[in-house]
């Protein structure tokens, strides 16, 4: 129906939907000190890319073979039923063109995510002094704590393909490793 004739040809019909460079990236720092009490915040995020989504081919296909994505429970079951009309019917065969990529594969890749929050107290120095040290610092650190994006994947950072013709597409990304540190830093 791109070139206008009326009927859907998955060989002809074919544009351009979007870009996997983002119009911009973005970061972010701040830290703050309040009486022994410091708090550093890092954040880093991307706006106005598009990630072709390829592993909604398996995660929202309804072929009972894995786990599926929660937009499942609003899915094709009827004509009196026909769900959000977002999500595809449970029907991956060639009849049904589920597996074909199209724009139901198209997500807004743009993200924020919080890369860093280190929260510390450092001991008064009278205290300390009386156990012959000259620093000590309590901390909690959390690594990648929280993605803000609308993207339905793992991680909205594609990095799994490396060929040039691959760029934004992700077939199964793992999602980024959140991490929490407790430590105390003890200077003599």
């Amino acid at each position: 129906m791109v070139d206008g004739d009326g009927v859907i040809d998955l060989t002809k019909d074919r544009e351009i939907v979007g870009n996997y460079l983002p119009k911009f990236t973005y970061g972010f720092a701040t830290s703050a000190e309040y009486k022994g009490i410091d708090l550093n915040v890092s954040m880093q995020g991307v706006y106005g890319n598009k990630i072709l989504n390829l592993s909604r081919r398996y995660f929202a296909n309804k072929e009972g073979n894995m786990n599926n994505m929660i937009s499942s429970l609003d899915r094709w079951v009827s004509e009196s039923n026909p769900g959000s009309g977002q999500d595809v019917r449970a029907n991956r065969v060639a009849k049904g063109s589920n597996g074909t990529t199209s724009t139901w594969h198209v997500e807004d890749g743009s993200y924020l995510r919080i890369r860093n929050i280190a929260l510390g107290y450092t001991f008064p120095t009278d205290l300390i002094k009386k156990l012959s040290l000259s620093k000590v610092r309590l901390y909690v650190s959390m690594q990648n704590p929280f993605t803000f994006t609308k993207y339905t994947g793992y991680n909205p950072e594609v990095t799994n393909r490396s060929a040039a013709t691959t760029n934004g597409e992700d077939y199964g990304v793992y999602p980024t490793a959140k991490t929490t540190s407790i430590g105390l830093n003890i200077t003599l």
